[in-house]
């Protein structure tokens, strides 16, 4: 068991690693330009996303952009993604964190165009899955942006929105509901529920 625990932590810890080499550029510490956009997703049952099933209610979700610099060049991107509290202030901490590594940063909304606020005493108002579905809409969005490089997306989450980002690493995920040809660079679950097993999910 502790050889496991220490497997995993080594893994964590290659991630970080990961995630530092491919993004961390030399930049000044500021937020040159915010884009809010919508983001099209579909509300589904965990049932229908484990079965390819993408016949869900049609929502409109939303993501702030957040460029660490004006100009036409392409930068990397991280995506947050939240908790079961939505986005809060520790999100937008990273968010200005990356930024001032010279990182563009999207924070993913779930919640507000479902018209939720939380779902902390209630996390059956929406399926744990669909944030993962709407991680890759977020990563089709990003791979036509102008200022996006497509090959250097990296997705973040925290809590529920880290068991998002564990699950969205997931290569038989991403044939069934990822966006084709685009594929994350890293993922960097914090505290991710790890209390549930699928099928052959090894």
């Amino acid at each position: 068991m502790q050889n496991y625990s220490f497997n995993r932590f080594l893994l964590f810890s290659a991630t970080c690693a990961t995630v530092t080499a491919l993004f961390v550029q030399i930049s000044s510490a500021q937020t040159a330009r915010t884009e809010i956009h919508p983001v099209k997703t579909v509300s589904i049952s965990d049932k229908q996303f484990l079965t390819g099933d993408k016949n869900g209610m049609a929502v409109m979700i939303a993501g702030e952009l957040r460029m660490p610099r004006l100009g036409t060049n392409k930068v990397p991107v991280v995506v947050l993604q939240h908790g079961s509290g939505g986005v809060g202030g520790n999100v937008d901490r990273w968010a200005r964190e990356f930024n001032d590594m010279g990182l563009a940063t999207f924070v993913l909304d779930s919640f507000t165009g479902r018209g939720l606020t939380v779902v902390s005493n209630n996390q059956a108002l929406l399926g744990r899955l669909n944030m993962v579905f709407d991680a890759y809409r977020g990563l089709e969005l990003l791979g036509g942006h102008p200022r996006i490089d497509p090959t250097r997306i990296a997705l973040m989450g925290f809590s529920r929105g880290g068991q998002s980002v564990l699950y969205a690493s997931l290569k038989r995920f991403q044939r069934m509901h990822g966006p084709e040809g685009l594929e994350f660079a890293a993922y960097v679950p914090f505290y991710p529920a790890c209390f549930t097993t699928y099928i052959d999910d090894e």
